[in-house]
């Protein structure tokens, strides 16, 4: 039935941007060349392309799903990933995190926050609200955004973790995971009182050069039977730690490398100056908006039996809410959105 699902949906979507735009001469040249571009996996082509001259629906729909596939994702994956984990019960948002691990590329977080804005472009406010004039294309949208942000919250704890394989699985203590879980509470109320193990020391302020961000230098420590591990994050003014990857110098992000050394440090993924990637934002954000999204979405999706995308997240609020899914019903409430205190325990709850 998924290849059923797959088919209903990009019919409603080819359907939508169809109808959409400039139809003169040399707009649709350029429509054209781009589809192809974008149906060859041209996806940095299709942005190239596309992104200084975007102002249709039409232009935002194909930018978007640019971004989508330049994250390593496509309706066809994540709807797989979604029917995979469609009868886990208990830890089904983390075996889901894991899965899309392994799809995703170095750039997902910001890829997937660019897919959703230019998504939202088209929708507006539709998909969260009680607009009963939602066309069944405005919603098949919706549905692109509410899968979009939860994968880009799965796709910032695996840049929060040392070994993505392993997360959701009592037992399995990943150090770099009980850090960044430990910098993000820190930054927050500078409270780590319930995380054992855990030090933090506020170093000195770094501003990188081209970014024109300046943030605190954390340094997290985790320490267990076979010693100290050492891990530095970047604490924003706004109480967050920024979403980093890897190790760069202050005056240029081009030198990012796996490893640190002598002049490098901890890279924030947000490179141009503006509003900081964090990873507490990226995570309650984009959960609260992927859920949000899907409530005047589409629930069951045309042509499925096996999965109805609605209900799957909603799961997954409810895994994270610390609840159990029985019977169609969590057992806690999930009618208040997520919020920071509960992505922390969230994360802690497998590791430690």
């Amino acid at each position: 039935m998924l290849k059923n699902t797959i088919i209903g949906l990009l019919t409603v979507f080819t359907l939508l941007m169809s109808g959409c735009g400039d139809n003169t001469s040399n707009k649709g040249e350029l429509k054209l060349e781009v589809q192809q571009m974008l149906d060859n996996g041209d996806f940095q082509g299709v942005i190239d392309k596309l992104k200084p001259l975007a102002s249709s629906h039409n232009d935002y729909i194909l930018l978007a799903s640019a971004y989508m596939g330049r994250a390593g994702l496509t309706l066809k994956n994540l709807l797989s990933t979604l029917t995979n984990t469609a009868n886990t019960t208990s830890n089904g948002f983390s075996d889901f995190t894991t899965k899309l691990s392994s799809m995703t590329s170095a750039t997902a977080v910001a890829d997937l926050k660019e897919s959703v804005r230019y998504f939202k472009k088209v929708v507006k406010n539709k998909c969260s609200s009680e607009d009963k004039n939602i066309t069944s294309s405005e919603k098949s949208i919706c549905l692109y955004i509410g899968l979009a942000s939860t994968s880009s919250a799965a796709s910032t704890i695996k840049l929060l973790t040392n070994d993505i394989t392993t997360f959701g699985q009592n037992g399995k203590i990943d150090n770099k995971l009980l850090a960044s879980t430990c910098a993000m509470k820190y930054a927050f109320d500078r409270n780590i009182s319930s995380i054992s193990d855990c030090s933090v020391t506020e170093d000195n302020n770094i501003t990188f050069k081209q970014s024109q961000k300046t943030y605190t230098l954390l340094s997290v420590t985790i320490t267990d039977t076979t010693g100290p591990h050492p891990f530095e994050y970047l604490m924003t003014d706004a109480n967050t730690t920024a979403l980093t990857k890897e190790y760069c110098t202050l005056d240029n992000f081009s030198t990012r490398q796996e490893n640190e050394d002598i002049g490098y440090y901890v890279c924030p993924v947000q490179e141009a100056p503006g509003d900081d990637i964090t990873s507490t934002s990226v995570l309650v954000d984009a959960l609260n908006n992927g859920i949000d999204a899907t409530k005047n979405g589409i629930g069951t999706v045309s042509g499925a039996t096996d999965i109805d995308v609605g209900e799957k997240l909603h799961k997954y609020k409810c895994e994270i809410l610390g609840g159990k899914y029985e019977d169609n019903n969590c057992t806690v409430s999930t009618t208040d959105p997520i919020s920071t205190s509960n992505i922390t325990d969230y994360l802690l709850k497998f590791n430690q």
